[in-house]
């Protein structure tokens, strides 16, 4: 099954369609023109000073972007195929992966798994909880 229609079915993108994509992107440029860090994951991230990180639940690439653009080898994986679209548009060049978080699997390990956001409030089969379990010994 296709992961956008398995997201669909589960219920976990009808969720963030209550709120449309450039909506949601329109909420972090108004944070930033009133000066709030809207950058906080990527600053934690960061920190621990990773070669790559997975961005488990991208969504439109803010967080995978700014690392990024830091220097930082990333890769972003999100169920929602819209969102993944609106995230190749802001940056074409980096690799993004429509795919089921529990399931899949790319081969490699990374530094860092992030989840960064809301990724765990849709995770509706605990698939963060089970994903990050097996973090060391599957990606």
């Amino acid at each position: 099954e296709a992961p956008s229609s398995f997201a669909r079915r589960a219920g976990l993108i009808g969720a963030r369609k209550a709120l449309p994509i450039d909506e949601y992107e329109a909420r972090f440029r108004e944070m930033a023109k009133r000066g709030a860090v809207v950058h906080g994951e990527a600053d934690f991230i960061e920190s621990y000073r990773p070669v790559s990180v997975l961005d488990a639940g991208c969504g439109t690439g803010r967080v995978a972007i700014e690392l990024a653009r830091r220097g930082i080898d990333v890769v972003g994986v999100d169920l929602d195929d819209e969102m993944l679209e609106a995230a190749r548009r802001k940056a074409p060049d980096m690799h993004w992966i429509c795919a089921d978080l529990s399931v899949f699997d790319l081969g490699r390990r990374f530094d860092v798994v992030a989840m960064p956001g809301n990724v765990m409030i849709f995770d509706g089969r605990r698939i963060g909880r089970r994903s990050c379990a097996a973090a060391p010994s599957t990606w």
